[in-house]
């Protein structure tokens, strides 16, 4: 035999030996790791390999509402603190409540301004047994934040139901954060006139910031629908709310308005009229209007919904201002009407 192919011969044997030993010695000993020369046994390296961790897509909206929105309705009757929903609207400091406070309403908004920037804002309201005094003192004593400091107090009354303002005024670092303020107004809640032997604390917040935000950058329950409805080219968010409330039931209604210049409204109708259905999403064909030249307001004409929950669909425009902008509004519903 040639020496030059004796020796390919010795060295695939030689391959297929150590490939034989080590599937022997893997399935033996599947845990193990390499051997210690000094006693002959394996040192077991396995738990000391790093764990290998897989990122975990972010949850859509459609996944988590049905349970925001319980933990919203919880809160109206007391079953999940008050706390816990303004950290679900993205309240960004504490909002100390009595113990045993409700949530009456919930609000979160961002309105972009002729600056190119945007006004934040978020109000929440709750009431409770307390008193007037003793809802003041669970606020002022439980109240802390790096942004505010407690500015100026003022008393009032009103049909013989008093209240109380307390204003917080931005520190240095809240000016910088585009904080312009923070009020709790705590007074006699009433019907009506009629008080109702209870009291209510309401929190107002305001900043305003240099550019409209991100999606990323507000409350996922407030905004996070979004991501699951279509958004045509060329369109600029100006407005998006979220509105927690009881009345005329238990509710959470989102809406958002784009704009667009004027012109571009037959094309606006065109896509938002078009078929858009997808995962949680069902957004069929729209009857579509004639007489498109006059036509000022276009409602989608079929049932549009995202995780079941109904969807609104509209697109306006002013004809005797051309300069006036089309608008898109969209909007999402979590309702418990019977």
């Amino acid at each position: 035999m040639n020496r030059n192919v004796r020796i390919i011969a010795a060295i695939v044997a030689a391959g297929l030996v150590a490939l034989v030993v080590g599937l022997i010695v893997s399935h033996k000993t599947p845990d193990a790791g390499p051997l210690d020369p000094a006693t002959g046994d394996t040192t077991g390296i396995a738990g000391t390999l790093p764990d290998v961790t897989v990122p975990t897509a972010p949850a859509r909206w459609s996944d988590t509402a049905d349970a925001d929105f319980a933990s919203v309705r919880s809160a109206f009757s007391g079953g999940e603190s008050v706390a816990d929903v303004a950290t679900l609207f993205g309240v960004p400091v504490a909002v100390p409540q009595p113990a045993d406070a409700v949530l009456d309403h919930a609000r979160y908004s961002v309105v972009a301004n002729e600056a190119g920037g945007a006004e934040e804002s978020w109000s929440i309201w709750s009431t409770s047994a307390s008193t007037v005094a003793d809802a003041e003192a669970a606020f002022t004593s439980g109240f802390t934040s790096d942004a505010f400091t407690p500015g100026a107090r003022s008393e009032n009354e009103f049909a013989g139901l008093a209240s109380v303002t307390l204003n917080y005024t931005p520190t240095g670092s809240g000016q910088e954060a585009g904080w312009v303020n923070l009020t709790a107004t705590i007074g006699a809640d009433s019907d009506g006139l009629e008080p109702n032997g209870r009291s209510y604390v309401r929190v107002d917040l305001t900043r305003v910031l240099v550019g409209v935000p991100e999606l990323s950058q507000m409350p996922s329950f407030a905004a996070g629908w979004l991501s699951e409805v279509p958004v045509a080219d060329g369109v600029t968010l100006a407005e998006l709310s979220a509105e927690a409330g009881k009345q005329p039931f238990d509710r959470v209604w989102m809406n958002a308005r784009f704009t667009a210049p004027q012109d571009q409204f037959p094309a606006l109708i065109s896509f938002y009229g078009n078929e858009h259905s997808d995962s949680a999403l069902v957004w069929p064909q729209s009857v579509m209007p004639v007489g498109i030249d006059e036509l000022e307001y276009f409602q989608h004409s079929e049932a549009v919904t995202l995780a079941d929950h109904p969807v609104t669909v509209a697109v306006d425009r002013y004809l005797p201002e051309p300069d006036f902008p089309a608008a898109v509004n969209i909007g999402v519903k979590l309702e418990a009407a019977g």
